[in-house]
């Protein structure tokens, strides 16, 4: 079967800058699923009919693009507020409550240092690194996070322009904070 992309999704692309590279829609298929580190749908219903077709896949390399960057902001939040971050900042709060200037210049002159000692990361170690975020992702408590209804990115098709570009907006929102996560 031959899908074509919608004129107004060209259109939206054109109106954000994206290049055309001649986007081919295509179906999915096993060899496709089982050799996919991650599958990333619009909606619930195409997860959910990924998960039915295709039986003896993982289920924890399936997420919304929603459902994705969400866990990527909590597994973030986690990171920033666990339990050894607040231990520092506590030994670096005074007894008035204010954060010790010493601990901010001693945080940043680390920083500082870390950057400038660091060599350009090997191919290797960003594959892994990669991996290792992946498998952060798969091991998240994604029930407790969203429900289905607000995973959803609607299918603009056959709507107005306007629609195009809310829906690109989003998954644009998105696909960001995924890249970001992952390449950062």
């Amino acid at each position: 079967m031959l899908f074509e992309v919608p004129f107004n999704t060209h259109r939206v692309l054109d109106m954000l800058d994206i290049p055309n590279i001649k986007f081919k829609p295509t179906q999915i298929d096993y060899p496709m699923v089982k050799s996919s580190n991650l599958i990333i749908t619009m909606a619930t219903s195409h997860k959910k009919n990924i998960i039915t077709k295709f039986k003896n896949i993982q289920e924890n390399k399936i997420y919304n693009l929603t459902e994705l960057s969400n866990i990527i902001l909590y597994l973030q939040t986690e990171k920033i507020f666990s339990r050894e971050t607040i231990k520092r900042s506590e030994a670096a709060v005074s007894s008035t409550g204010f954060i010790k200037s010493t601990f901010i210049k001693q945080a940043i002159s680390e920083k500082l240092k870390e950057q400038k000692n660091s060599k350009r990361p090997k191919q290797g170690d960003i594959v892994k690194s990669i991996q290792e975020k992946i498998l952060a992702i798969k091991n998240a408590n994604k029930e407790s996070l969203l429900s289905t209804g607000e995973l959803d990115i609607e299918d603009p098709f056959s709507n107005p322009l306007e629609v195009y570009l809310e829906v690109a907006n989003l998954i644009k929102e998105n696909i960001i904070i995924v890249f970001n996560y992952l390449f950062g």
